[in-house]
């Protein structure tokens, strides 16, 4: 699902580079289709990284709408109607508390029929770690995750490291055991943009109760898992966790990539770029899920259809260890999150995004970022220095 447009000529040069098959691709408009090319980019690396993982498919159809709420709904519901593609990815998506009830359930509705229809749908869950919605509405005081990532009928896609890993010159290297870490690079409630720093995004849905599929390991942890009112559920009713899975989306472990688009800023005259994020993730998983049904379809079984619940039934002694590597090594996003505005100064709950304390200035002007030291936070003011005690420093029990 794509809502930009871009040159179809990138995806076959990146094949004819590396020697892949062509895979044909596609073009389906919805609504008109784009308005522009501004995120050729992100369309290139879409293309680019199925056909890369799963170069025999039949073909790569791309079904490109307007940036817009309309052009989003539209877009998945063709999807949904035409029922032709096996595996289904997107790259784009929003804060929970930015799309509207609207748009949530109308692309609910369709990722329903996909899943009836036993269509595959992967949606990347987000570049800016625990904080990607911070910068855009410090008022709720909660830490949120991605629409459609959360969405309980989709498969959500996070990212993780391999920037310790070199596989040298061998062509077909190994699995560097022990070099996948968290993805986390200077991502703080303040530093976790572009291009200042980036990380995996996940959490708990405010929106979706947890689906009966959700169980296994690293679910349900006390420390982290929320429930009840954090959902708009019952108490005791457990929360929707994100992502499902997760896949090298680190750029300094990244894909090369080729966008020749002048349309968007990020590609070049040369064409050759190395990208990352959730965005290079999700395609990689529906490539995989499409490779499970070649597989499946060639055996005369059914395609893999949604694949949450099969995902998490791989949580037996033989079955989990075997398929997955638990990333458990790397800087988390722990603490307490300091940050401010023209006016306030904020204290979070890493862990959960619950205010903690706010302070109020007593007139507007423009605030750094707050620094902590013994206890008390430094904070730049118009050039100048002024200090604040804090009214709680120590994390909730």
């Amino acid at each position: 699902m794509e809502l930009s447009g871009y040159t179809p000529g990138d995806a076959a040069a990146y094949e004819s580079e590396f020697g892949l098959t062509m895979v044909p691709q596609q073009d389906i408009s919805v609504d008109g289709g784009p308005t522009d090319h501004s995120g050729a980019g992100e369309v290139a690396l879409d293309v680019e990284m199925m056909a890369a993982l799963a170069s025999s498919v039949d073909r790569i159809e791309l079904y490109e709408a307007p940036n817009n709420d309309m052009g989003t709904i539209s877009a998945y519901y063709q999807m949904a109607e035409d029922d032709t593609a096996n595996s289904i990815s997107t790259s784009w998506g929003s804060c929970e508390s930015m799309a509207s009830s609207q748009v949530i359930m109308s692309e609910a509705q369709s990722f329903k029929i996909m899943a009836l229809q036993g269509q595959s749908m992967f949606a990347a869950s987000g570049d800016n770690g625990a904080f990607g919605c911070l910068g855009l509405d410090h008022s709720k005081g909660k830490l949120q995750v991605d629409d459609p990532a959360s969405q309980p009928y989709v498969t959500a896609v996070g990212g993780t490291s391999l920037s310790g890993a070199d596989p040298g010159p061998n062509p077909n290297p190994p699995y560097p055991s022990g070099k996948e870490t968290a993805w986390n690079n200077n991502c703080t409630s303040k530093t976790c943009y572009y291009p200042n720093g980036s990380g995996g995004g996940g959490g708990n849905s405010t929106l979706w109760k947890q689906p009966a599929y959700q169980t296994g390991p690293g679910v349900n942890e006390k420390k982290y898992s929320k429930s009840g009112s954090w959902c708009k559920q019952p108490s005791g009713t457990f929360c929707r966790e994100a992502p499902d899975v997760s896949l090298n989306a680190d750029p300094a472990s990244g894909y090369a990539v080729y966008c020749t688009d002048s349309g968007d800023s990020n590609c070049l005259p040369s064409g050759w770029l190395v990208l990352g994020g959730t965005s290079a993730s999700a395609p990689l998983w529906a490539a995989i899920a499409a490779l499970a049904d070649s597989y499946l379809l060639g055996h005369g079984k059914p395609a893999l259809g949604f694949a949450n619940p099969y995902l998490y039934q791989l949580n037996a002694t033989m079955g989990y260890s075997y398929v997955f590597h638990d990333i458990a090594q790397g800087k988390g996003n722990n603490g307490i999150l300091y940050f401010s505005d023209s006016l306030y100064i904020f204290a979070l709950n890493a862990s959960d995004g619950t205010l903690i304390w706010y302070h109020q200035e007593d007139y507007e002007h423009s605030l750094g970022t707050p620094v902590v030291v013994n206890g008390t936070i430094y904070v730049s003011s118009n050039g100048d220095f002024t200090v604040f005690t804090p009214l709680i420093l120590q994390l909730p029990p």
